[in-house]
């Protein structure tokens, strides 16, 4: 370690004289721009809905309660990608029921796309996409509402109005209402995000299916580009009516794609750099220019060669890292140092034991603590796996969250 690591590393381990982490602004500040951190703070992780009803049954867990309580995992930053206005679609599509028998339902959800679900799992969703999480399992998709210029002109006319008064949640606006300007406190850990309709591939995936959209890159590319040149006015008219009313009062901006898989990406380079790049680049330099400061994007899969295109655009920030797809913390820290990583612990160990479990830790946390600028998460919402596994990983991944750098 040089001098000048060594200034980091003290600078903010002896900022508390308990010699106990202080996660205020000035921390992440630090730490996203590559000071080494001294602890790191913990994030609650998602769960598959069926590993929670195991629980319950189990009598692991009450009716309802969280198992993040259950074992005491207080995050200090809850990944929370809620968002203060809505992207989605309003008016919403009406969600219509075609087929049922007692195993499964053919319906149209209230983003616009027809899919074939267990009837149980849309008994929880409702057909209501933002509820999709609550599934058991993959849906599968039938038919999307874009098929050409027609079909999109209408839903982006009669659903995509940027009226941001009308889009803007009531709860967030009580926030807005309380907020200091000048210390930006009740919005320093703001995030914005909004699946999947704050993105450019993940987006057009979800208005037009993954196999049309292949086709019409080439088939098409002209309506490619109407769409994303809209859904660009869009997002820069309703954010710029709610920057000019609060100012820049949100930190981060998050991008849903999902657009890899095991080995690679599902489109090219090239075809990113042809229609996506622009989108990123303009919509990134508008939030920049708002004082948005962390640009993140999300996609399960290896993302190794699309990161660097990423990087052009001015993403800072990636996760989830998915292991099983060759995303290891280590070499994504090697390849790419100036980029924010987030996730990367294989959530398949949770479903081993503690040996597994203790080496997976150990091998992210090293990563964290002497190379910065990552921050272990488990990659994936967790499967039904045993609770005792689950109390375990909790309990070793606080105390790796707490380590200071001098214990490693």
């Amino acid at each position: 370690m040089n001098m000048k690591d060594n200034k980091k590393q003290m600078s903010l381990i002896s900022h508390n004289n308990k010699r106990e982490a202080r996660f205020d602004s000035e921390f992440y500040h630090s730490w996203f721009n590559g000071d080494l951190p001294c602890a790191i703070p913990a994030c609650r992780p998602g769960f598959w809905s069926k590993t929670i009803e195991i629980w319950e049954k189990e009598g692991h867990l009450a009716f309802g309660q969280d198992p993040c309580d259950k074992v005491g995992l207080d995050a200090q930053l809850m990944a929370d990608y809620s968002c203060p206005i809505f992207l989605g679609l309003a008016p919403a599509f009406d969600v219509e029921i075609f087929e049922q028998d007692d195993n499964y339902v053919v319906f149209q959800d209230d983003t616009g796309v027809v899919q074939k679900a267990l009837l149980d799992d849309f008994k929880k969703t409702k057909g209501h996409f933002e509820n999709a999480g609550m599934a058991n399992s993959m849906s599968h998709w039938l038919k999307h509402p874009v098929k050409d210029i027609h079909s999109w002109k209408i839903i982006y006319e009669q659903r995509f109005c940027p009226n941001m008064e009308k889009r803007l949640s009531s709860e967030w606006r009580e926030k807005l209402k309380r907020i200091d300007k000048n210390t930006v406190q009740i919005l320093e850990k703001g995030e914005v995000g909004n699946c999947p309709f704050l993105g450019t591939y993940g987006m057009l995936r979800h208005l037009i299916g993954a196999e049309p959209l292949m086709y019409m890159f080439y088939d098409n590319p002209e309506l490619i580009r109407i769409i994303l040149s809209d859904m660009l006015k869009f997002w820069v008219t309703l954010w710029g009516s709610f920057f000019a009313k609060y100012g820049s009062v949100v930190r981060r901006v998050h991008f849903f794609e999902d657009m890899c898989y095991k080995v690679g990406p599902l489109i090219s380079p090239d075809i990113f750099k042809e229609f996506l790049s622009p989108i990123y680049t303009e919509l990134i330099g508008f939030f920049k220019q708002n004082g948005v400061s962390v640009l993140s994007v999300d996609s399960d899969g290896n993302a190794m060669t699309l990161i660097p295109e990423l990087l052009k655009c001015g993403v800072n920030m990636f996760l989830p890292l998915e292991v099983q797809s060759g995303m290891d913390a280590a070499k994504c820290r090697e390849a790419f140092p100036e980029l924010f990583l987030f996730g990367g612990i294989d959530k398949r160990v949770l479903s081993q034991g503690p040996v597994e479990i203790d080496e997976e830790l150990e091998r992210r946390f090293i990563t964290a603590y002497k190379k910065g600028r990552y921050w272990p998460m488990l990659d994936h919402s967790i499967p039904p796996i045993p609770w005792e596994n689950w109390a375990y990983f909790a309990k070793q991944y606080k105390q790796h969250c707490s380590r200071l750098r001098d214990d490693i």
